[in-house]
């Protein structure tokens, strides 16, 4: 980056001599580093907007600014890279008894094991990777390995991925690679609803559930400002960013700081979106709650259910991100709410919206995931849409109601999974 800032332009045989040794792809970086080495038009910074030519766009975004996003993502890159490496050290770091226990139980089975490397990944999960001749069945690895490697463990492990490799091409494999991944304790039941502001419109809402690595998820709801296809276009784009962030590795910190530092970018200020993402660990519970301008979460334990939210602000407001976060144990039972505001914000009759909503997360009936959604559903449709919109049509806001309840992972679905 310090020889695009200097001379404009990177070229791959001018990448410093120790970096151009290890990277395997010095073009594409060096065409990356370029780019962002490019001077960046401000407008009213320097020569101002009016120097920038038809092609390149303009950004009300100061010089500052702009450092400070370019230190925030380094900043960034580098916590993830440093969380790859110590990773990287505790894969090298096996358990030598577990993987004696391993060989001989799959001897006996008659597995021939050329390899088995076992690892601890953190949060008390394990991995061990096994390479073996390669299947005698297209099942073995799920219905013979797997077991067998669970009971040698003492946990159930799971499938990941596997690897075949060719001796020749047109030839049967002659190795299997497979890894296995312990199973989670928990598991999240889901059930989503929406309904879009305008009847026969596109809801201006998007939401998305991330299976990240070790065993965590990652729930992303985001409620584009206004209805209809605009208002999707920005919330798709911001779960979209924050889903790719997240499996590349990045915190979620990190990824709503970065969504919110694209949407600043945009050339017409507005629309804005909100953001509303939960990471839950399903080895321990653990959940990291991030808001930018969403409404309140609920969280029903029992016959109790609590509010988490505090005043925040939507995407692309300000830089840096106006979040509020939280952190939580859900435990087993737990039945966790997300809703847009849409779905209150009909209910203006109410005295008290938010300490209503709640009393329907309570009563709701089942006890299930399905259950809470289509009651909270069936109160906010109850409230008097807006007369307007297009032509005489009532218009609403888009409504959305995610809910998730934590049940515990049974050794039958464990199973069903490996199958």
């Amino acid at each position: 980056l310090a020889v695009a800032e200097l001379y404009g332009k990177v070229e791959a045989a001018g990448l410093p001599k120790g970096l151009g040794g290890r990277c395997s792809r010095r073009e594409a970086l060096a065409e990356a580093a370029s780019r962002v080495g490019r001077p960046m038009t401000a407008v009213g910074v320097g020569s101002g907007a009016g120097a920038a030519s038809a092609s390149e766009p303009s950004f009300s975004l100061s010089l500052d600014a702009a450092a400070a996003m370019l230190s925030l993502q380094t900043a960034g890159v580098a916590r993830a890279l440093t969380r790859a490496a110590m990773r990287a050290q505790s894969i090298a770091a096996s358990d030598e008894d577990t993987e004696r226990e391993v060989r001989c139980r799959l001897k006996r089975v008659g597995i021939e094991v050329r390899c088995v490397n076992v690892s601890h990944t953190g949060d008390e999960g394990l991995e061990v990777q096994v390479v073996k001749a390669a299947c005698g069945r297209a099942d073995e690895c799920v219905r013979t390995l797997a077991p067998v490697v669970s009971g040698a463990v003492g946990r159930v492990m799971s499938v990941w991925g596997r690897q075949c490799s060719l001796q020749a091409p047109g030839e049967a494999p002659t190795e299997c690679t497979v890894r296995l991944a312990s199973a989670c304790r928990f598991l999240l039941e889901t059930e989503s609803l929406s309904m879009p502001g305008l009847e026969d419109d596109v809801n201006g809402d998007s939401h998305l559930l991330v299976n990240l690595e070790d065993g965590k998820i990652a729930i992303l709801i985001s409620d584009g400002m206004g209805v209809g296809e605009a208002a999707a276009k920005q919330s798709r784009a911001a779960v979209s960013a924050l889903a790719r962030l997240l499996t590349a590795g990045m915190e979620a910190a990190f990824a709503v700081e970065n969504v919110n530092a694209l949407m600043s970018l945009q050339p017409d200020p507005g629309p804005f979106t909100t953001l509303d993402m939960a990471l839950i660990d399903l080895h321990t519970g653990d959940a990291e709650i991030i808001k930018a301008g969403a409404p309140p979460i609920y969280i029903r334990r029992g016959s109790r259910v609590t509010a988490l939210g505090s005043p925040s602000a939507p995407a692309g407001v300000s830089t840096p991100a106006h979040t509020a976060t939280f952190h939580t144990v859900l435990e087993e039972g737990d039945i966790v709410v997300w809703a847009t505001d849409g779905i209150t914000e009909g209910r203006g009759d109410l005295a008290d919206v938010d300490a209503e909503l709640a009393r329907v997360i309570q009563q709701a009936p089942g006890g299930c995931a399905s259950s809470v959604a289509q009651a909270v559903m069936n109160w906010a449709r109850t409230g008097a849409p807006i007369r307007g919109g297009s032509g005489s049509r009532p218009l609403r806001d888009d409504m959305t109601v995610f809910v998730g309840r934590l049940a515990r992972a049974t050794a039958a679905a464990a199973q069903q999974d490996l199958q």
